[in-house]
This record gives C-alpha cells, structure tokens and sequence, in this order.
C-alpha cells in the first residue's frame, strides 16, 4: 500500500474530509497526481474537532517524490494584514495534529507550513511570517508566503 492510500485509509471514517479541491474562496493551490496527493480539508476533519479556531484550511500529503514526501499546511488569506502570529498558530496547530493524531500516522518527517494570499499583503507581516517558524518532528520549519494559483509542484 502506498503511503498516500494509506493516509487515504485512515480518514476513511472522517466526514467526507478528503478533498479533490484545495480551495477558500477566490485562492487556490492547483493539485497534481490525485494517485500521490491526497488534500485533506480540516474544517471536515474529526482530528481538528478539539481546537475549533485555531486550524489550519488544509494538510496535503505530496507523496510524488517517493524518496522524499511532505506534509504541506496550508492556510488561505485574501490578505495578510496584521496578526500574523495567529497565523502562525494555526500552522503550528497543523502540524501539532499531523504529529500526534492516529488519523496522520503515516512516516513523514519533511514539512512545508504554507500561506497562500489572494490580494496582497504588508511586508511587515510576510517578514515575520517568514521569520517565524513552525516545529514538526524536532524541527524547526520556516514558513512559505506565496500567492494563490500556484501548483502543488511549485511549491518549494
């Protein structure tokens, strides 16, 4: 079994949680290979259920490198003004979950916490959005801030 079925077969009892979509509005990161991506939408997702308003929009396993897959943790602005250290909470929330939640026990130990913005946003907060980190697995990852309408495999 593939680590991307596998991931499928642990959210079997999830709310139609899986997604074949990566969408919040008008943003949006375009998915590739439906066999090695499996997009998880955690407003459906039984394993965020404890900690409501602090999650992320998204956790993608991104299996296409079979030597090196990654859990990606989106989240989704129209813009990013002001607190982006709450954004950072909700990052750090994904990643918490991915970590220890039965639900995500599947061996990866790359991540890439990401925030996508649709208009914008104050260079301010993307430098302490890219100052901060988020910590996985005994690490410390720095956070991506790009513009929506990219591609799972632009993604870095």
């Amino acid at each position: 079994m593939s680590i991307a079925d596998s991931l499928r077969d642990l959210h079997r009892g999830c709310n139609s949680c899986q997604s074949c979509q990566c969408v919040r509005g008008n943003c949006n990161l375009r998915l590739e290979d439906p066999d090695k991506v499996v997009c998880i939408d955690v407003d459906r997702c039984t394993a965020f259920s404890s900690n409501p308003e602090k999650k992320p929009d998204y956790i993608i396993l991104d299996a296409r490198d079979l030597a090196s897959p990654r859990w990606v943790v989106v989240e989704m602005k129209v813009q990013i003004r002001g607190h982006p250290d709450e954004i950072v909470k909700q990052l750090q929330e994904g990643a918490r979950v991915i970590a220890e939640d039965r639900q995500f026990a599947v061996e990866v130990s790359r991540l890439v916490p990401l925030v996508l913005h649709e208009k914008g946003a104050h260079s301010q907060d993307v430098k302490s959005l890219q100052k901060a980190r988020v910590n996985f697995k005994g690490k410390s990852w720095p956070i991506l801030v790009l513009r929506c309408g990219l591609s799972i495999g632009e993604v870095g």
